[in-house]
């Protein structure tokens, strides 16, 4: 017959003849229940759509088209199955009484896709769960280009029930929404050509996984993995190990994995991890002919035991692990190979921890060896030794490295690196963090160093030595900074002297005993002079950038009456602290130019007039009633733009969760650990940092102790120098609002939370607000000579470019306004109190982008700037403003406020969820364009470090 269509039930029996429906059963309206008996043979030639289907007559049924069944009463199959090419098998119930054969691909599927799905059970479980029994998978023949169980949008769990074998490529997949396969308990196999794929969108748990010689490929689309309950082996006695991958969105949990081959090549195995750790126990891919290729890449933290991918006969497999965001722990890695050692490459963004690191090899040459971390880096020892050439060892740390093992390398010595060869020894390059403080030793790898030689061919280092700066010997290197040429006068060289060296400014060092009250106040106003030319100092830089006229430096006395000042008004105790560069060395010529006595010198920070690479860093701190403390350190001007640079670099780079930690660690011990003591002594809580070129765009408040962020314990601002500062303090809760900004530019990026940002905040504070075509020059003017707003609002693109100040502009709908034309738009009277800016961004590295960022409130003649050293996204603006509206009705002083937001993004208080903006205290429903983005928290430093008060914190 030709096409079979209608909603009846249908029933074919025939005895020992044939039936043959040629056309489509069910095409147009699903038939009923569909059943076939005969002995014969049954053709169907082409799709079936009912509501069952059942041929139980003992004959053969042909296939050449999909089933698909709609109702519980399934498929029952109690006679021989011929698919022919490829055919899907769809429906909640499906039964094989005997065998199935064809030669292509059999897709085996439940109709409802969140169905669940049991695999070689001794029985049905009944309604709910599509059962593939051992009798029904036994009832698979051999020759099936590919078996796959589970639907393309499947979403419903499979397990397995037992034992199960196959003989042919297989594919379990549950892809979408809570997909998710569990195998734990019993052992999945694979046999002749099988290869074995699991494919989830969730949670994968496996038990044993077993297929000599063939791959395994498990994934997990935004689930993690976890194989830890058994073993993953692929390896074969006869022929080359499989390969084995594992690919989660999450986190990767696995107990040993091995793709070994004794016969010939070793099979590669890959874990990868989008989001999360890897966790895994010894993974093998050694081989006679050639090792596998073991790469384990990791968004966090990776964690192993041994890996091997070596040769016994051959070349040893590539080895290399990589985490974006964290540290790596493994215990021994092997690449060697007995032609030649395979390469060995370990990436961390934290720590790297590992044992015994083998890349020789013994008749050719040595693999290379890499390691790169910004922070510390130990291991046991590398030998990357070979029999014609060493292969090369380049470590990179900018923080110490340590090598705590030996062994005996070829030419006899304990070495705890080498390279040697038989033709040449390859170089050896160890990159660490000491920067002239902290010396690399050979023979004591306490902190930093190599407990035995490090060797090459023809060179070698041997115990005990110990290297302060930069070493080079032929190809091997020990890369510090370099020696300094010049010293300071009257200073020998101690190379183990502490890093911070801290100098009472109000004892010279050359008076220890009591002086009389003469010289008491002799020396007072020399100190009072020595510190209003340092703030002098500060202050040219930006008169000369500006334009502006002259103005004296602030003496200490005032410095202090201002801090005890704002202590009365406000509760809260300040500090401001000169952060500055001085030469290395204090000619009389430097002295006589400022025209000082060698006395006065002595009580003096003397900052380079001209910036030299040499110059060192100094800081000051001066509070309300302590003595002023000056503490000199050895890190060079061009140390601190490098590793400001860095820290930069890192911290605005949010896909990196903690590479930014180590600098951030190092700028801390630079600019704040040596007056920590001195702050917490005082009560400090509020830091003022008046800092030299090279230091203006520091996002101080990401700096961390190794516990914690700076903003944890301090509010943390910038001035561009005291005189230039209005310290006057006002409450401004007193003050309204005037908010301004763009969302949409001909030539900009859209900035679709500004409508948002601007509703929320007249929400909060009283005030108004100006949007688009209504912000322009000429109304900003208006409304502000209309009502004397003492905080103005712009949210709206702001570029601090090189070049003269003109070249920068804050974006209005009309034009763009360079900072310093506000000087003329009179807001001094009355004093606009706050600016802010809420979508700056500044580039980094030039002298004058700094001046015109740490100016921003001279330039523009208000009191204090809130602003962005970058541009932070959209989203994590809109929740740092609204906060900070919010904290700003409470916090004593507009720093504090800041600080408070910082703290609730650091804390994920502050948050994107369920289509709303979160906050403290409120919840804001979010435009189309946010809502699309789900969940997001702002706790890394890129989303809230940026934003810095310029000119008066209070």
């Amino acid at each position: 017959t030709g096409t079979v269509n209608g909603n009846q039930n249908l029933t074919l029996t025939t005895g020992t003849g044939n039936i043959t429906i040629a056309g489509a059963v069910g095409e147009n309206q699903t038939l009923g229940d569909l059943r076939v008996n005969s002995s014969g043979i049954t053709t169907f030639g082409s799709t079936i759509n009912a509501t069952s289907f059942r041929s139980d007559a003992g004959g053969t049924t042909q296939l050449n088209g999909d089933v698909t069944t709609t109702t519980a009463g399934g498929q029952y199959y109690s006679d021989k199955v011929i698919a022919v090419g490829n055919i899907s098998l769809t429906s909640d119930a499906i039964d094989f009484e005997d065998t199935v054969s064809g030669t292509g691909n059999l897709i085996v599927q439940p109709f409802t896709p969140n169905q669940a799905i049991a695999i070689g059970g001794s029985s049905d479980r009944g309604a709910g769960t599509l059962d593939l029994t051992r009798r029904d998978l036994n009832a698979l023949a051999n020759g099936f280009s590919s078996i796959t169980l589970g639907r393309a949008d499947g979403s419903g769990k499979i397990t397995l029930a037992g034992d199960t074998t196959f003989n042919d490529p297989v594919t379990l997949r549950s892809p979408v929404g809570s997909g998710s396969i569990d195998t734990r308990g019993y052992t999945l196999s694979g046999a002749d050509n099988a290869t074995i794929t699991l494919l989830a969108n969730q949670e994968i748990t496996t038990g044993n996984i077993l297929n000599q010689g063939r791959d395994i490929t498990v994934t997990s689309t935004d689930g993690s993995i976890d194989t830890s309950a058994g073993i993953l082996n692929s390896s074969s006695n006869t022929g080359n190990g499989g390969a084995i991958a594992l690919r989660a969105n999450n986190d990767i949990t696995t107990g040993n994995i091995n793709t070994q081959s004794n016969q010939g090549s070793g099979g590669n195995l890959t874990l990868e991890s989008n989001r999360g750790s890897i966790t895994s126990g010894n993974l093998n891919s050694s081989g006679t002919t050639l090792g596998g290729e073991i790469n384990v890449s990791a968004s966090d933290r990776i964690t192993s035991r041994e890996i091997n991918s070596s040769s016994s006969s051959g070349t040893g497999g590539k080895i290399t692990l990589s985490s974006q965001t964290a540290e790596i722990t493994t215990n021994n890695l092997n690449s060697f190979g007995a032609s030649n050692g395979g390469d060995i490459q370990v990436d961390a963004d934290t720590q790297i921890t590992a044992g015994q690191i083998n890349s020789s090899g013994t008749i050719g040459k040595g693999g290379n060896v890499t390691l790169n971390s910004p922070d510390d880096i130990q291991v046991a020892h590398i030998n990357a030794q070979g029999g014609t050439n060493g292969g090369t060892v380049d470590i990179s740390t900018e923080q110490f490295f340590r090598a705590t093992d030996t062994f005996s390398a070829l030419n006899g010595l304990n070495a705890s690196i080498s390279t040697i060869g038989g033709s040449s020894g390859g170089s050896i390059t160890i990159e660490h963090g000491g920067n002239g403080v902290i010396p690399f030793d050979v023979g004591n790898a306490t902190t930093n160093g190599t407990a035995g030689a490090i060797a090459s061919k023809n060179f070698q280092i041997t115990p005990l030595q110990s290297f302060l700066f930069t070493y080079r010997q032929d190809n091997i290197q020990i890369i510090s900074v370099d020696e300094p040429i010049t010293r300071r006068p009257n200073q020998p060289n101690q190379p183990n002297q502490p890093s911070v060296n801290p100098v009472d400014l109000t004892t010279p060092q050359s008076q220890p005993h009591s002086p009389s009250i003469q010289n008491q106040n002799n020396e007072s106003q020399k100190l009072d002079q020595s510190i209003q030319a340092i703030d002098e100092s500060m202050s040219n830089d930006f008169e000369q950038y500006f334009g502006l006229s002259h103005t004296s430096g602030v003496t200490l006395t005032e410095t202090r009456n201002t801090l005890r000042r704002v202590e009365k008004a406000t509760g809260i105790k300040s500090a401001v602290i000169y952060a500055l560069f001085v030469p290395e060395t204090i000619t009389p010529a430097s002295v006589s130019a400022l025209g000082l006595d060698e006395a006065s010198a002595e009580l003096l920070l003397l900052r380079s007039l001209v910036a030299q690479d040499s110059d060192r860093l100094e800081l000051l701190l001066l509070t309300a009633d302590g003595k002023p403390i000056r503490k000199s350190l050895k890190a060079t001007r061009a140390q601190v733009r490098s590793l400001t640079k860095e820290f930069r670099r890192t911290v605005t780079n949010v896909q990196s969760s903690r590479r930014y930690f180590t600098p951030a660690r190092q700028m801390y011990r630079l600019l704040l650990a040596p007056l920590e003591q001195d702050l917490k002594q005082q009560g400090i809580q509020n830091l003022v940092y008046i800092t030299d070129t090279g230091l203006r765009t520091i996002p101080l408040a990401a700096l961390h102790d190794g516990n914690q962020f700076i903003v944890e314990r301090y509010s943390v601002s910038v001035m561009p120098s005291l005189a230039l500062t209005d310290t006057s303090y006002s409450d401004i809760r007193n003050s309204q609002v005037l908010a301004m900004g763009a969302s949409q530019f001909n030539n900009q990026r859209f900035l679709p939370a500004v409508p948002v940002e601007l509703a929320t905040i007249t929400q909060i504070w009283p005030g108004k607000s100006f949007l688009n075509q209504d912000f322009t020059l000429d109304n900003l003017k208006l409304q502000r000579s209309k009502i004397p707003f003492g905080i103005i609002h712009l949210a709206t693109h702001a570029d601090f470019l090189p070049g003269k100040p003109t070249n920068s502009y804050i974006q209005l709908s009309d034009r763009k306004l360079p900072p310093l034309e506000l000087r003329s738009l009179g807001w001094t009277k009355p004093s606009v109190d706050l600016l802010v800016l809420s979508a700056c961004r500044t580039a980094v590295g030039n002298e004058e982008i700094e001046l015109g960022f740490a100016g921003l409130a001279l330039s523009a003649g208000v009191k204090s700037v809130l602003a962005s050293l970058w541009a932070v996204n959209d989203e994590a603006t809109l929740g740092l403003m609204s906060e900070f509206y919010q904290q700003l009705k409470d916090a004593p002083v507009k720093a504090e406020a800041l600080r408070q937001v910082q703290l609730a993004m650091l804390t994920k208080k502050v948050r994107i969820e369920g289509g709303k903006l979160i906050t403290n205290k409120a919840e804001y429903p979010l435009p189309p364009e946010l809502i699309r983005l789900g969940y997001r928290d702002f706790s890394h430093p890129y989303y809230w470090s940026a934003f810095t008060i310029v000119g008066n914190p209070w």
